[in-house]
């Protein structure tokens, strides 16, 4: 297990923290690795940040026109078999690398997703929560899909994917904020890949007020229908209405699911809170307001 694995980071007025992610991608246990940086024409210090690493990074520069653009010059300047994604304000684990490309070497199935949880991490680096999505890996392809469809599962910074599906399936949607559901949903409803989750924590994921990312989803309040559209509309007529009845179906079923959690985690609270007859009212208030909003 030595091959060059190409981690691309997309940079734009990241000075206070691409120095950090940085050194987390120097610092990883896996030691064959590139590192790509695609500035978007930063106007703050990234530039000179950059550039103290000269020696170990390759700097690229691509006018600011979206996510979409720098990752897939990133991409078509890699060297490497293996692409990882990396943001400019988050931070990888040492292990990262090489449990993920250990991890997808061992799996028979190569047309798969890899990807891990993560931990959440504030603008000051303080820890916030852990990021555990469900592990769907012994569902079919259908059911993943269907979940799929309902909501994107994979957490992007924490994936591993091989090169060769860039230039067979295509690049990232360079006209759509949504580029990497969007992919994902490609490769699985079109291409028949699945998503094939690691539950262990590869990554921090820096969430905070200022992060483009959460800037420009902010702006484009409908982005995951826009990214499932465009995939749904590739299918033949039979196999979409089959994925949007089952949808259709799995958000009732989970609508229902959901509820009951909500019901059961009240009773748990209150029991623990107050007296038993005090309890009791608390909760039938509750299941009456929960009624009033299914």
């Amino acid at each position: 297990m030595n091959e060059l694995v190409s981690i691309v980071m997309p940079v734009f007025n990241s000075e206070k923290y691409v120095e950090e992610a940085l050194k987390s991608c120097f610092n990883q246990t896996y030691s064959n690795i590139e590192i790509i940086a695609v500035d978007g024409n930063s106007t703050d210090g990234t530039m000179e940040i950059l550039k103290k690493y000269s020696e170990r990074i390759t700097i690229l520069n691509e006018p600011k026109r979206g996510i979409g653009v720098a990752i897939n010059r990133g991409i078509r300047s890699m060297k490497g078999n293996w692409f990882k994604i990396m943001n400019a304000d988050d931070i990888l684990y040492p292990e990262c690398v090489e449990v993920l490309l250990s991890e997808i070497q061992k799996l028979k199935n190569k047309n798969v997703i890899i990807h891990s949880n993560c931990d959440i991490i504030d603008s000051n680096g303080k820890f916030v929560k852990e990021w555990l999505q469900p592990n769907f890996n012994a569902l079919n392809n259908f059911e993943q899909n269907v979940i799929l469809l309902d909501k994107n599962t994979i957490i992007n910074i924490t994936t591993l994917l091989p090169k060769v599906i860039f230039s067979k399936y295509d690049y990232y949607d360079e006209n759509i904020i949504a580029e990497d559901y969007e992919l994902w949903l490609r490769l699985c409803l079109l291409f028949g890949f699945r998503a094939h989750l690691l539950e262990q924590k590869l990554v921090k994921y820096r969430i905070y007020e200022e992060s483009t990312t959460r800037q420009a989803l902010k702006n484009t309040p409908n982005y995951a229908d826009q990214a499932r559209n465009l995939v749904l509309q590739k299918l033949d007529h039979l196999t979409r209405k089959k994925y949007e009845n089952s949808l259709e179906l799995y958000k009732k079923e989970n609508k229902k699911s959901l509820t009951k959690r909500t019901k059961e985690k009240i009773d748990q609270i209150v029991l623990n809170n107050f007296s038993p007859s005090s309890a009791k009212k608390i909760s039938n208030f509750y299941r009456i307001i929960i009624g009033k909003k299914k």
